[in-house]
């Protein structure tokens, strides 16, 4: 494949108090957060923005086969899809090359609801095929559904892959611990129910070297 650096660009995030979190989730019960200002990317980081760095020697390419499912890693027509089948460390590695980190589960969750506790990125209304791809059979191309964009903007919070975020897995967040067996995944994916597509929604991989077909992830920066 040949490939050429596709800044995703970056959103600013002004910070805040908000209540995250919902009273019918049992790991994630509402609970106030406050977050300094940050910038998060825009889409979810491409095939050819992580092929810029595996270019460079700097991160890992991705295998061939998955843990579960098949790459978007060399294949034709793809090159603008998120990247999948990485591993927490190769996300890291890559927002690390970048200039930038991996959001925290409380940045990703304030960003996805901003400054309205809203339960989806775009608002209240009930998820729909306009909005996020779930429910299919793969990704898609990153900014496929405008609609479905957040209040700041910030494109695919919700569906197309899960985010890998920087934070431990616990059973009540806020989660501060600096060790663990997992990190906390954001967002839903393409293949995803709806009911994980909420904003409030928490999932975790089995461990962070963990590569699955509809996981993949995002960068923040700190101002």
């Amino acid at each position: 494949m040949t490939f050429s650096v596709q800044p995703t660009g970056m959103v600013p995030v002004p910070g805040g108090t908000l209540t995250l979190g919902a009273s019918d989730q049992s790991d994630n019960p509402p609970h106030s957060v406050t977050v300094a200002a940050f910038l998060m990317d825009l889409t979810e980081v491409t095939v050819s923005a992580y092929g810029s760095c595996a270019s460079a020697g700097q991160c890992a390419t991705p295998p061939s086969t998955c843990d579960f499912g098949t790459p978007n890693w060399g294949v034709s027509g793809k090159e603008n899809h998120p990247i999948n089948c990485v591993s927490w460390t190769d996300a890291n590695t890559y927002c690390t090359w970048s200039g930038k980190r991996l959001p925290t589960e409380e940045e990703w969750e304030y960003a996805a609801r901003y400054d309205d506790g809203r339960d989806y990125p775009w608002g209240n209304t009930a998820l729909s095929a306009t909005l996020a791809n779930y429910g299919m059979n793969g990704t898609t191309a990153v900014g496929s559904f405008p609609s479905g964009n957040s209040k700041l903007g910030i494109q695919d919070l919700t569906g197309n892959v899960w985010e890998w975020t920087s934070t431990w897995y616990c059973s009540s967040p806020p989660c501060t611990g600096t060790s663990g067996t997992s990190r906390v995944l954001r967002g839903g994916s393409w293949g995803g129910p709806a009911s994980s597509l909420r904003v409030a929604f928490r999932n975790f991989a089995i461990s962070p070297s963990y590569r699955e077909n509809d996981v993949g992830f995002r960068c923040a920066r700190t101002p």
